[in-house]
């Protein structure tokens, strides 16, 4: 049954979720000599001949710390010196943040712009930032541009607990109540109850309302009961919930439709954007877009998730499930290897090389 219904990263948890819209084709990496390149849609850029201390790959910018300690950001072939910042540094598929002490300074779009000169507790999606705002005592959001008041006159702002993901924030205001943001306007979900669990995806919050005994689903507006028994285990990614049931079967809400996956727990379980990765029987099998997929007949060494994607190693040799089809990125041992968005970074005996739009770009 359905109604209508009218950011996570608590100071250092960063959580970030991608669409299709924000599809990255950027990554950057070393060399051998240690120079520090970026690959941007096809081309590759030289930043940096001597190194850089350490670096961020966001979906359209990637921030990097150079031999001097100076941040630089690069944006469609633009650099911007932002200075000797000393706190940490979140890349998401959109948005960028570079905290230095108390002040948070955003890069929206190759657009600086600074957030808060007392912060607290923040959050940090692609799209939204949600943070405690000390200095004027508030809850502010900032989505497309925009800064939103979503609570004042707050008495105990380190009781509040802020996630996010595109589009998308829930929180517990500091009397323990559910609320969601979804860029334009907050309603309350739940009453405060010590129990209450939640998760956030794009244009999704699941959550679990112990007082009414219901596992419940907000999505794009409306309210849907998913169970009255409480769930093993819930994750939330876009557009979509997958949860444990009391008897261990795995099911999966997606844009507004349930399927049960498997009558059993699974070995392995990770929900991430678009994707849901799942072990049956040994097998790495996906949900995507409402379909079952057998992506490899074994469970990898190692695999990454990024929005419509899965790339995984084995002993065969390096390969990419995306948009419900596995191809082949490299047959040859690869050292290590990173997916974002659109574009695949991968080293052979130290050598980078970036798959990308069906093309291999090598050094």
């Amino acid at each position: 049954m359905s109604r209508p219904s009218r950011w996570a990263l608590l100071a250092a948890l960063l959580l970030g979720h991608a669409a299709p819209a924000n599809a990255q084709d950027l990554c950057a990496y070393r060399d051998l000599q240690g120079r520090f390149h970026v690959f941007d849609d096809g081309t590759k850029r030289l930043l940096e001949h001597q190194g850089v201390q350490e670096f961020w790959v966001g979906g359209n910018t990637v921030l990097y710390r150079d031999n001097q300690g100076q941040i630089i950001a690069y944006h469609q072939g633009i650099t911007l010196e932002l200075g000797q910042q000393q706190g940490p540094i979140f890349a998401t598929d959109g948005l960028c943040l570079v905290q230095h002490f108390d002040i948070l300074t955003l890069l929206d779009k190759g657009r600086e712009s600074v957030l808060s000169y007392q912060a607290g507790a923040f959050a940090l999606s692609e799209d939204m930032a949600l943070l405690i705002d000390r200095r004027k005592n508030a809850l502010l959001a900032y989505h497309q541009g925009d800064q939103h008041l979503l609570e004042t006159d707050l008495m105990a702002p380190e009781a509040l607990v802020l996630k996010t993901a595109q589009s998308t924030a829930a929180y517990l205001d500091q009397q323990g109540y559910l609320k969601v943001f979804d860029g334009e306007q907050t309603e309350r979900l739940a009453e405060a109850d010590p129990r209450l669990r939640f998760e956030v995806g794009l244009n999704t919050v699941a959550y679990w309302e112990p007082a009414y005994a219901r596992f419940m689903v907000w999505h794009r507006g409306y309210l849907t009961e998913l169970d009255n028994f409480e769930p093993q285990a819930f994750h939330a990614g876009d557009n979509q919930v997958a949860f444990l049931n009391a008897l261990g079967e795995l099911v999966v809400f997606w844009e507004g439709e349930t399927f049960r996956l498997e009558d059993f727990p699974p070995g392995q379980l990770t929900v991430r954007d678009q994707i849901v990765a799942y072990e049956r029987q040994g097998r790495l099998i996906a949900f995507w877009k409402g379909q079952q997929f057998e992506v490899a007949p074994q469970w990898p060494e190692t695999l990454q998730i990024d929005e419509s994607g899965i790339l995984f190693k084995d002993a065969l040799g390096l390969h990419w499930f995306r948009d419900g089809q596995t191809v082949v990125v490299t047959r040859e041992r690869v050292d290590e290897f990173e997916l974002l968005g659109n574009t695949v970074r991968f080293s052979i005996r130290g050598q980078h090389h970036v798959f990308h739009d069906g093309k291999l770009y090598s050094n």
